[in-house]
């Protein structure tokens, strides 16, 4: 099995707050290599069954993979049926090696990588609950997901080193993340000098 990153970047927000929409423009970018997770939800409309952040699995081939020990752990969000499982994270040639997870998972990940920076992607409630029905999501499932944003919002501040609201939209976020990024990962890159 490859060796883990060294530096792991984690991405954690509510659903609609803009993470995907974001990560998607730093990984054109070449910025972040992103690890995606295993889910068992179906793909929203308009969303590649192949995208960068879930690769989508059907319940009976999501049993076979964490049967097969094919995740460092698995959880089930927001009181719906689907499940997410995240896979071994591998280091990313000139790149940050990132992931995006939900704010109850962090503390795992913590157990199994030393070196973590957490970014939380936060927008106002009404932006995130506007883009969620924008996404075909109705409800029980928009409702379980509003219900849970306050809590999720105030865990993921607490666990976050720097925390970012989606306010003027997607092309801003990533302009202000990649700046972030460049400041929080640059240091890594630099030689030790003594004296």
């Amino acid at each position: 099995m490859p060796s883990s990153p060294d530096r792991l970047l984690v991405f954690i927000g509510p659903s609609g707050a803009g993470k995907s929409t974001a990560l998607r423009r730093l990984e054109a970018a070449g910025l972040i290599e992103l690890t995606p997770t295993w889910t068992t939800r179906p793909p929203r409309r308009g969303e590649p069954s192949a995208c960068i952040e879930h690769h989508f699995v059907s319940e009976d081939e999501f049993d076979r993979l964490e049967g097969c020990g094919a995740f460092l752990g698995t959880v089930r969000l927001f009181g719906l049926p689907y499940r997410y499982g995240l896979p071994p994270l591998r280091p990313a040639a000139g790149r940050v090696s990132a992931v995006m997870l939900r704010a109850a998972l962090v503390p795992r990940l913590r157990d199994l990588f030393a070196d973590l920076t957490v970014y939380q992607i936060e927008d106002d409630r009404d932006r995130v609950a506007e883009r969620l029905r924008q996404r075909g999501r109705e409800g029980a499932e928009l409702g379980s997901r509003l219900a849970d944003y306050e809590a999720e919002v105030l865990l993921g501040r607490v666990m976050a080193h720097r925390i970012f609201v989606n306010g003027d939209g997607p092309a801003v976020l990533a302009d202000v993340l990649t700046r972030a990024i460049g400041l929080d990962f640059a240091a890594a890159r630099l030689p030790v000098l003594s004296a």
